[in-house]
């Protein structure tokens, strides 16, 4: 057997579909409309490498030609998103530059000689151009939008865990963690990743959660590294990919394990929390409105109608109780509710019941 991205390979394996996928993907992204068809579209027109600009250059895209070169060598298109966009078939940010849902400027931007126009997709989320909950939908697979401050080197998992579910003393699994609010012992197990997460779930439903004899779960998927450095501080990592969070800086647990499994990377892991007690603690649960307004913002989408601005239970809440966030069904609906619970620790002392709480952890391998 052969290993893939850290999934492991059987004949007639989903990963054949995934190739599929990508390669699929690899040619979406050589697929770019003609230049000369944007005005019939409805679009300003763009500067080509081949072709230059139809006309006297505007001010905006001249800053970006150089106007002794009569070829530039390193730029192959200049123009409006808007006009890139549809050229590339992104219809999805085409809709959100029109639209009053999201703070999305039609800037002008190069696309460099040796680039493709969807391939410009991260440089143009990274610098903030472009919104995540738009940006995520052309993704494959989708990006991690969460930044772990850790050393840069391989996690691997601890040698006491094995594929039975077993004790350990947290110290053991990880030397250098904060015992705070941990448990002092807690159970763990390595299994096996596939490429269905159906099968994953199933095996762990049957395989691993009656060993904790039952209860209410919250599961958090996320990658070895960032399982490491929780367990050296648990609290979220502040940076500017929480706009791209439903509800803002928090913990982010479900009781779906496999949402969960989305959020752990390839070779990642899931933290097990039982029966968290929350009683002494504010959660709110999100109603319509609310769960609107939230999302609009941390999203990076306006707040302009006068009964969307801050909620009155935002300043109290310990825990943010709601639906995820799902691409909605029409047209100009970017974010409807999901079918999927989170359930968000917001304050320092839900994060340390959380922590109390930690009954497992279940590595992926």
């Amino acid at each position: 057997m052969s290993s893939t991205n850290g999934l492991v390979e059987d004949p007639g394996s989903p990963l054949d579909d995934t190739r599929e996928q990508l390669q699929n993907q690899a040619e979406m992204d050589s697929f770019e409309k003609d230049p000369q068809e944007l005005v019939a579209n409805g679009f300003r027109p763009v500067w080509t490498q081949g072709d230059g600009y139809p006309g006297p250059i505007p001010d905006d895209i001249a800053a970006f030609i150089n106007p002794d070169e009569q070829w530039n060598k390193t730029l192959r298109l200049v123009g409006p998103m808007s006009s890139l966009f549809w050229l590339a078939g992104l219809d999805d940010f085409v809709t959100a530059i029109d639209s009053p849902e999201f703070t999305m400027r039609d800037e002008v931007v190069p696309i460099p000689s040796n680039a493709s126009i969807r391939s410009m997709l991260p440089h143009l989320y990274d610098s903030g151009k472009i919104p995540g909950a738009v940006y995520k939908n052309y993704c494959l697979p989708p990006p991690d939008l969460s930044v772990i401050a850790f050393p840069v080197r391989p996690v691997q998992i601890p040698g006491p865990v094995t594929s039975t579910v077993q004790q350990h003393n947290l110290r053991d699994l990880f030397p250098l963690c904060r015992q705070q609010c941990f448990p002092g012992q807690i159970r763990s197990v390595k299994i096996s990743e596939h490429s269905q997460i159906e099968r994953v779930c199933r095996d762990i439903e049957r395989d691993v959660l009656p060993s904790l004899g039952g209860g209410n779960f919250l599961f958090r998927g996320l990658s070895r590294r960032g399982l490491v450095s929780s367990m050296a501080f648990f609290l979220p990592v502040i940076n500017s990919h929480h706009f791209d969070q439903d509800f803002g800086p928090g913990i982010y647990t479900t009781p779906s394990i496999q949402l969960a499994l989305r959020y752990a990377a390839p070779q990642g892991a899931l933290m097990v929390f039982r029966n968290t007690d929350f009683r002494s603690l504010k959660v709110w649960e999100l109603n319509a409105r609310d769960w609107s307004a939230v999302t609009r913002y941390w999203t990076g989408r306006t707040l302009s109608n006068p009964d969307q601005q801050c909620p009155d239970d935002w300043d109290g809440a310990d825990v943010i109780s709601g639906p995820t966030t799902s691409p909605g069904p029409r047209r100009h609906e970017f974010l409807v509710p999901g079918d999927d619970t989170q359930v968000v620790a917001t304050s320092y002392p839900a994060m340390c019941a959380l922590a109390r709480s930690l009954a497992l952890i279940i590595w992926l391998a």
